[in-house]
C-alpha cells in the first residue's frame, strides 16, 4: 500500500487520536464484546489509554483527515505497555459495573511489566480498519516496526486468529510456545501461540 506511512502516535494531532481508538475496538471487537459490544463506546474508553511512547499508527495520505487513521500496532517493552487504563475513564464510558469489570480484567493484560529482556520488542497489538483490510497496511506496520532497534520480537496470537498467524509467519516468525485458556467460552479461543523472531529475519 504505497500510500500509507507509519508514525508514532505522539506525530498524530490530538484531534484524531479518537479515530485511532475506534480503529483498535473495531479490529478487537470479538475479544471485547463480552464485556460491551458497543464499540463507540470503548472508542470514548481508550481514545485517552493509548501509550504515545509505544504506539505506532498507519495513515492513508490520499484519504481524507477523517478517514486517514487505516491501522495502529504497538511494540511495547519493559513497563511501557501499549495501554494505560484509567478506571474513571472505563466507568464514564461504559457504565459503572462493565467499565470496573473492564478494568479489572484488563489491567494484569496491559499494566504488568513483560517478562522479557530490554532487547526483545513485544509486539502487543496489530489493528487494521476493517474498510481497508486486505490492502497491506498490517504490513507496513509490521515493517516499520522491525526497523525499531530491538534485537528479538516476540508476539501473542491465538489459534482462533489464523490469518494474522499466518502473516506472522510469512514475516518470519516462528512458533516458541503455547498457553491454554481457562476459560475458551469467555475468550473465544483454545491456545494462544507465542511467536518470535529475530531482527532481520
Amino acid at each position: 500500500m504505497s500510500n500509507v506511512i507509519v508514525v508514532r502516535l505522539d506525530a498524530v494531532p490530538a484531534e484524531r487520536h479518537r479515530d485511532v481508538a475506534r480503529v483498535f475496538a473495531s479490529a478487537y471487537a470479538k475479544d471485547l464484546a463480552a464485556i460491551s459490544r458497543d464499540t463507540g463506546r470503548w472508542t470514548e474508553a481508550l481514545t485517552s489509554a493509548l501509550v504515545p511512547e509505544v504506539c505506532y499508527v498507519a495513515l492513508d495520505c490520499e484519504a481524507a483527515p477523517e478517514r486517514a487513521v487505516v491501522g495502529l500496532a504497538a511494540c511495547s517493552h519493559g513497563s511501557t505497555r501499549a495501554l494505560r487504563l484509567d478506571a474513571t475513564a472505563l466507568r464514564r464510558a461504559l457504565g459503572t459495573v462493565r467499565g470496573t469489570f473492564a478494568y479489572l480484567a484488563m489491567r494484569r493484560s496491559f499494566h504488568d511489566p513483560l517478562p522479557y529482556p530490554a532487547t526483545t520488542g513485544y509486539v502487543e497489538c496489530v489493528a487494521t480498519d476493517p474498510e481497508a483490510r486486505g490492502r497491506g497496511v498490517a504490513t507496513a506496520l509490521m515493517a516499520h516496526i522491525h526497523g525499531l532497534p530491538f534485537e528479538n520480537f516476540t508476539l501473542e496470537v491465538t489459534d482462533a486468529n489464523d490469518g494474522a498467524r499466518q502473516l506472522y509467519e510469512r514475516l518470519g516468525y516462528r512458533e516458541t510456545r503455547r498457553r491454554r485458556s481457562k476459560a475458551p467460552w469467555l475468550t473465544g479461543y483454545r491456545e494462544a501461540l507465542y511467536l518470535g523472531r529475530a531482527a532481520g529475519a
